[in-house]
């Protein structure tokens, strides 16, 4: 299992009930872990998706699936791992971005 130093894991379900598969929770982890640069303390949903994208063998569990599900797994995953950015009305889904690391860690 992948974590990421100072992550707090949750629950494997989402707030609907629908439980996510380890193999989901860890692709994700790994995705976001080696592909944080040094100063970087934010990662959004698009760039991790990209990531599982480029690189499909290294992220079996998600290579069938299809965009609209990709991104609803990626989505369950960080919300129960890290705090979205910026809550609020007006933000479009499309724009999740999560802040995986505090600025004083760098």
């Amino acid at each position: 299992m992948v974590t990421i130093p100072g992550t707090q894991r949750r629950s494997h379900a989402n707030p609907g009930g629908i439980p996510v598969k380890e193999e989901y929770i860890d692709e994700v982890l790994h995705a976001v872990m080696h592909s944080l640069r040094e100063n970087q303390t934010l990662i959004s949903r698009r760039a991790i998706e990209e990531i599982i994208r480029n690189d499909p063998y290294l992220y079996p569990a998600f290579r069938s699936l299809s965009p609209t599900s990709r991104r609803t797994k990626i989505s369950i995953i960080m919300n129960l791992h890290f705090p979205l950015w910026i809550k609020g009305k007006g933000v479009h889904q499309n724009t999740y971005v999560w802040k995986v690391k505090d600025e004083k860690e760098e």
